[in-house]
């Protein structure tokens, strides 16, 4: 059975606060120097590498520089000829090392240092399975001080499996019948498709909050003594129960809440009894008299997606499949494929909703406010009204 053959795209060093000048005259292959407006604000210290040109240009190339005028580079040969007003910026690094462990979190072995490839937004290594399981890389600057950079995430053959953003993404835009554009300014690079991921997860949220597969505990917080608040979980969705020194206390309502706080003449400081929720913050009452350890019982928002290796909740795959699809040809101006693209999303997060909903009471049942002018004054001190 032949070995499968497999590809790790690892990002070019970004540009965006490198300095950078323009050429101010065309210049040929074999042409040793480079006429630029300006070289004020480049690193004089050994030589320096020189990306010619952008990311993804075919003719776009990195050089070694060696000296430095005002206006001028002295530079190995350069291998194309380049226009004036071409771009010359700084690169810290001219090359990518790729690393192997043996076992996740392992001692890393050399396994290949390639040239970045600047015709690309990436630089791509192909690899087997069968021989390596878990990668990481850095960045090389091979000239002078062989600097090199802080190693990436691990990349493992876990990493890019079917609910990995990456997959996700592919699979929407194989449904869109598009595909990325490489130009990282456009609005169908693998950035603004992570930023349609994080879009999507909002909408389904937006839709059903109390996702079972999304139910959290949190016992890392504790209370300040003579401090009535608790700033609640990051991620917080909806909060099921709150439980105090291993007890659960009873929510009340802002208004209610607020009432029995009015009520309080004697500020009564000591074992917390209700809650409410306000500004991101529980509020306690009483105030709690000293440390008392907090656990939040709740659903929690779905995790931000910030890589392509991030990993999606099976749960929402196949629906941000769909999602993903119907944005794509929304961008593409494809109306029909975005028409049933959205249809098909709309009709699976339906339909996992009903899946996953049942009849049951979720936390503390909800009071019912009262705000006639004829309720009466709310003793804090009377059990009705507890």
């Amino acid at each position: 059975m032949a070995t499968q053959r497999n590809t790790i795209k690892i990002a070019n060093p970004p540009l965006d606060w490198n300095q950078q000048t323009q050429l101010t005259s065309d210049i040929n292959i074999w042409v040793t120097t480079l006429n630029v407006s300006s070289t004020i604000g480049f690193d004089t210290t050994g030589s320096i590498y020189l990306l010619i040109g952008e990311y993804w240009n075919q003719k776009s190339e990195i050089v070694l520089a060696s000296w430095k005028t005002d206006t001028t580079f002295t530079v190995w040969a350069i291998k194309y000829s380049h226009s004036s007003s071409d771009s010359v910026t700084i690169l810290p690094y001219n090359q990518i090392k790729f690393y192997w462990r043996t076992v996740s979190g392992g001692s890393n072995n050399l396994l290949a240092t390639l040239d970045i490839d600047c015709t690309q937004q990436f630089t791509t290594y192909t690899y087997t399975w069968a021989t390596y399981s878990f990668f990481v890389t850095s960045y090389y600057r091979s000239a002078s001080t062989t600097e090199e950079s802080d190693e990436s995430d691990e990349i493992s053959i876990l990493t890019f499996n079917q609910y990995s953003a990456k997959k996700i993404i592919e699979s929407g835009l194989r449904k869109a019948m598009t595909r990325i554009d490489e130009n990282p300014d456009s609005s169908m690079s693998w950035s603004a498709m992570i930023d349609e991921l994080n879009n999507g997860l909002q909408e389904i949220i937006t839709r059903k909050k109390r996702w079972r597969f999304l139910h959290k505990l949190d016992t890392s917080k504790t209370t300040t003594a003579n401090v009535a608040y608790l700033s609640c979980p990051d991620d917080l969705s909806i909060v099921e129960y709150v439980i105090v020194n291993w007890r659960k206390i009873d929510y009340k309502t802002k208004m209610f809440f607020d009432q029995i706080i009015s009520g309080d003449i004697t500020s009564q400081t000591w074992e917390p009894q209700v809650y409410t929720l306000k500004d991101n913050k529980v509020y306690f009452y009483p105030t709690p008299a000293t440390s008392y350890q907090v656990t939040f019982e709740y659903y929690s928002l779905p995790a931000e997606i910030t890589s392509l290796t991030d990993q999606i909740s099976k749960e929402f795959a196949v629906i941000l499949v769909y999602y993903i699809a119907s944005m794509s040809a929304y961008i593409r101006w494809n109306e029909k494929r975005w028409d049933k693209m959205y249809a098909m999303y709309s009709k699976l997060l339906e339909q996992q909703v009903e899946d996953m909903t049942w009849y049951e009471q979720v936390g503390d049942a909800e009071s019912v406010e009262f705000t006639s002018n004829y309720w009466p004054y709310f003793d804090p001190t009377n059990e009705d009204y507890a």
